[in-house]
């Protein structure tokens, strides 16, 4: 007879031995200076099942906040170690060599893999945190939204306002109620809150946290990404906002911003602990390096396309999305531009190897990706940088010097730029590491 709380603890032990296959990577302090804003979606197309990222961040629980330090800390990068399985299946089982007591093995191994996927669930709220911060600064429009008629408000909006007039808008306290009076806006869009607070901070113009995230929710406002608020209110008002939006399955991250400028971003888990991120007031910026960009979709993929829209987002007067069909490029969104010296062509799609091991981009062999970086419309032939987003490929050398040399036989001239979402590496490649 199987002792107690063995059946209950078996997939513990399955996932648990399944996690044990793997090798380690450390992500030192100075690596993080090479990351660039879209880190978040990097994360987004790792796929959890093949490879996982475990950040110990070891938090200093303050009341029922967690502080998350994103950056300055290392970082464990897990790589699926699938050879050696392949070679020696019984590997699994390994770590109950030298266990006296099966059971207690079982239950612990069960309590780790429970804590390991806390730590992800850390990680992905990290995630959103840093993809909000980066919101804050390359949004796509502002709402200035104004809860009262006091002269301060009205001053504040005005300072706000002049800062950058060409991407904002105002919705004065007589329409916050009126559906019809806001913009509808999109997840690149910051809606800021203007108001006075009460003298113990517990209010906002006579609103109360819960009903403030209420007037967050309404349909127009709902898909915004970032919330600042222009107050002094207390940690429990905040609390009470991050709770309401929590229940309604809304991933929106709260700003706020302290005397000395300190900027703070926080967002509330399942476990009603608040996750914050912290970071100085940076000057707003909505230009780009690139006359034009062009994206391309490899892959009829929900995490692909959510890529792609937030990139496009990132620089929509800019930017073009296209997709496959019929082996042609078609265009979905963004005007038709050629691309010149001056853009960037972005492939976004998975990484992974097939059968034979062999490196694919959203199921394109390197030769394929060539060919359809040769579709594009261009001025001439070149292209200032072309930029793969997905898992893996910046880890494969052999996919990486295939498609130089693809390229280079089209006589397509451009710097290639690769990520390994597994390292968070950026990896640079001209046509000059062909001649080494």
């Amino acid at each position: 007879m199987a002792e107690p709380g063995y059946q209950g603890a078996l997939p513990g032990i399955l996932l648990l031995c399944l996690l044990g296959i793997t090798i380690e990577f450390e992500l030192q302090e100075n690596d993080w200076d090479e990351l660039r804003s879209d880190v978040a979606d990097l994360h987004r197309l790792k796929g959890l099942p093949d490879q996982m990222t475990h950040r110990s961040t070891q938090p200093k629980i303050i009341h029922d906040y967690i502080d998350i330090s994103l950056h300055g800390t290392r970082t464990k990068r897990f790589s699926n170690y699938r050879a050696d399985f392949e070679k020696k299946p019984m590997a699994l089982f390994d770590s109950f060599k030298g266990c006296h007591n099966f059971t207690a093995c079982v239950l612990q191994m069960d309590s780790d893999f429970d804590r390991f996927l806390n730590e992800i669930d850390g990680q992905k709220i990290q995630d959103v945190l840093l993809s909000a911060s980066e919101i804050s600064y390359t949004y796509s429009n502002k709402l200035l939204l104004m809860l009262d008629k006091e002269e301060y408000t009205h001053q504040r909006v005005q300072q706000e306002y002049a800062i950058d007039p060409h991407n904002s808008v105002i919705i004065r306290d007589v329409c916050i109620h009126n559906d019809s009076c806001f913009p509808m806006v999109n997840s690149a869009a910051v809606v800021k809150i203007f108001g006075t607070a009460s003298e113990d901070g517990h209010t906002l113009s006579g609103f109360t946290g819960s009903s403030l995230a209420n007037l967050m929710l309404k349909p127009p406002l709902r898909a915004a990404s970032v919330f600042s608020l222009d107050s002094n209110n207390t940690s429990e008002f905040h609390n009470d906002i991050m709770r309401v939006l929590r229940s309604h399955d809304s991933n929106a991250v709260l700003e706020t911003i302290d005397p000395d400028g300190l900027q703070t971003y926080q967002i509330m888990d399942h476990t009603d602990t608040a996750a914050e991120y912290h970071g100085p007031q940076r000057s707003i910026d909505h230009t780009t390096q690139y006359d034009n960009q062009h994206i391309i979709i490899l892959e009829d993929d929900p995490t692909v396309r959510e890529a792609a829209t937030f990139l496009y987002e990132k620089h929509p007067t800019v930017s073009s999305v296209y997709t496959l069909e019929n082996q042609n490029l078609k265009l979905i969104k963004g005007d038709q531009v050629p691309l010149s010296e001056d853009s960037r062509l972005v492939l976004v799609g998975h990484g992974r190897p097939d059968s034979k091991g062999e490196m694919k981009l959203g199921g394109y062999t390197a030769e394929d990706v060539a060919q359809i970086i040769g579709l594009t419309d261009r001025t001439s032939d070149h292209i200032k940088t072309t930029s793969i987003v997905a898992c893996a490929v910046g880890s494969d050398e052999v996919f990486q010097n295939t498609l130089l040399t693809e390229l280079k036989a089209r006589s397509i001239h451009t710097e290639l730029h690769l990520r390994s979402s597994l390292l968070q590496e950026k990896i640079k490649l001209n046509m000059k590491n062909l001649e080494r």
